[in-house]
């Protein structure tokens, strides 16, 4: 099932230059619906984020600071909406302190932070400052996270892919030339001929678009929508 799209939304959508929605009676509930989530899929992975919100549980390590970064510190890329519960946790899982949020910390968008108010233990007390003890996977975060709404761009992106599969490139509005599909390779032993129309990987270079889908309109959509948080450089 999808998480942002609907086979009804689909079904209304008019590529830009139709002017009247597409026939998708050839196809069934379905497999308009294995479009459809193909496509989130794929543009969920190309854009490294989940554009829904989601229930989950997060473990980060601890460092002794007062930070807890969630894309370096537990491999957790996603934008924090709210949190349930902070807690620190044993070896053997036992729970050996339960943080309060606007008491002893504060969620940011990826990260949470340790508040600056007087500590109510000492576990939290290192140097006169707050901070998240030193550990592996030792503070458990649970919450929801990723996006109230998904982007009108992302949805778009969406359903244009949804449609290629289904109906082809041409319904979509796109030619041959959207994506690499319009170059030729012919190859001999000492040198090889690439020839045609199509979005190479230099002209995505030269245009500062990622190659997240492989139709270069489509990724002009994404574009503003590749979440980096992960590449943040901490200490």
């Amino acid at each position: 099932m999808s998480n942002y799209s609907t086979i009804a939304g689909l079904e209304a959508f008019r590529p830009s230059g139709s002017a009247a929605v597409l026939d998708f009676s050839a196809f069934t509930d379905a497999e308009e619906q294995e479009a459809l989530d193909y496509a989130e899929e794929l543009i969920s992975e190309g854009c490294n984020d989940k554009f829904y919100s989601f229930a989950d549980t997060v473990y980060a390590d601890g460092h002794g600071r007062a930070y807890l970064f969630l894309p370096q510190d537990a491999n957790f890329p996603y934008k924090i909406l709210t949190t349930t519960s902070v807690q620190e946790i044993d070896f053997d899982g036992s729970v050996l302190y339960t943080y309060q949020e606007d008491v002893d910390y504060k969620a940011e968008e990826y990260y949470i932070r340790a508040d600056d108010s007087v500590p109510v233990s000492i576990r939290n007390y290192v140097g006169g400052v707050r901070s998240f003890p030193k550990g592996s996977g030792n503070i458990k975060i649970v919450g929801t996270f990723g996006h109230t709404s998904a982007p009108l761009n992302v949805v778009k992106a969406t359903y244009l892919l949804a449609i290629i599969y289904l109906l082809g490139e041409g319904s979509a509005g796109f030619g041959t030339s959207s994506g690499d599909s319009g170059l030729k390779q012919e190859v001999w032993k000492d040198y090889t001929v690439t020839y045609g129309s199509g979005a190479t990987s230099e002209s995505r270079k030269n245009k500062n678009v990622p190659n997240i889908t492989g139709y270069l309109e489509i990724d002009r959509l994404l574009m503003r929508h590749v979440n980096l948080s992960d590449l943040m450089m901490t200490v």
